[in-house]
């Protein structure tokens, strides 16, 4: 399934994956589509999602993260049958150049992906098959694996979220809140069930929310709107802004607020922070960590997500304009079989 500059337009198109040289055919069983998939389509060139997988002139094959099994693969390295989680577009099958790694796991090692980050190249071998959330949240263990610990190690003790009622803002909240940062957050629709470690206003309620001195506001919305009507109601106590995410972003990355009450704003993504942690400390210790995460989040995930399965390629075209205009359930999660 492709889309257009304008996310909520998609088409789907019959392109069986054909293996190139040294590439081995792997057949999708099931991925997440969320919101995240949105951000990624929206910040194609910045993030360089883009150019990930092969796409006709002013399309783009979305990314997703699913679970997959070669079905036609090279060597001895990796041979058919094996089953990964990772990085994929919203597509039945997908021809990729992997090879194993020491610690178990395979990496994409194509140069049309080289521009990409570690954690976008690196699939981890699973067993069987998962029920779905622990690929269905990746992305956020990915980014928490990172943000938490720095947020932590820097003494943050409170955080400004936006888009705090999407999955990525409440599981941020539940494992910031573990770790004693208090969390406010800021969404369209206040959920009727509040989430502990997290205190919820809505975008139109932004004149009632103090923060103390020293607040970080971690933003995923990307809305450079809402970035100045914080910067207007909180800016003198906001440290400095993280820009996360652009679920709310309708054009490109916005650019840094100005005025003298402006924090400055970070650009923080998860992946060179973690190929930036492996350096410093090892791949063990960021394996460790992913680890570590990776069992909060689940059981999080267990206990606040609903899955809503989606079978075929057309199910997912027809919820996809859904989730670009935001209507998508947060507690929710689709689950496509291609």
């Amino acid at each position: 399934m492709s889309t257009t500059d304008d996310p909520g337009t998609s088409r789907i198109i019959e392109d069986p994956a054909v293996p190139g040289r040294g590439e081995s055919v792997l057949r999708l069983h099931q991925f997440a589509m969320t919101s995240n998939n949105v951000s990624y389509v929206r910040a194609r060139e910045q993030l360089g999602h883009g150019r990930a997988f092969p796409a006709a002139p002013g399309w783009m094959r979305a990314p997703v993260w699913g679970e997959a099994t070669v079905v036609d693969g090279v060597g001895d390295g990796v041979p058919a049958g094996t089953r990964v989680i990772g990085y994929f577009p919203m597509a039945g099958s997908v021809a990729m150049s992997l090879e194993p790694r020491t610690d178990g796991t395979l990496v994409e090692t194509s140069a049309r992906r080289a521009h990409l980050a570690p954690v976008y190249q690196h699939y981890r071998v699973v067993d069987a098959p998962t029920d779905g959330l622990e690929f269905a949240t990746l992305h956020i263990e990915a980014l928490a694996s990172a943000l938490v610990p720095d947020l932590v190690g820097a003494g943050v003790d409170h955080v400004l979220i936006s888009s705090a009622g999407s999955k990525t803002g409440q599981a941020l909240a539940f494992l910031l809140s573990r770790e004693g940062v208090a969390c406010t957050g800021l969404t369209r629709d206040r959920p009727a069930v509040g989430q502990d470690g997290l205190t919820l206003f809505e975008y139109q309620e932004l004149s009632s929310v103090a923060v103390p001195p020293g607040t970080v506001f971690l933003d995923l919305a990307g809305d450079p709107q809402l970035r100045a009507r914080v910067v207007a109601q909180c800016g003198g106590a906001v440290a400095y802004m993280l820009a996360l995410g652009g679920t709310r972003l309708t054009g490109s990355i916005p650019p840094q607020q100005t005025g003298p009450a402006a924090p400055p704003v970070r650009r923080y993504s998860a992946g060179p922070r973690l190929a930036e942690v492996e350096r410093e400390r090892g791949a063990e210790a960021v394996r460790l960590l992913r680890d570590r995460t990776r069992q909060r989040l689940l059981a999080w995930a267990r206990e606040q997500l609903v899955v809503r399965r989606l079978d075929g390629l057309a199910a997912a075209a027809a919820v996809w304009p859904t989730i670009v205009r935001g209507g998508h359930g947060a507690g929710e999660v689709c689950l496509v079989a291609p």
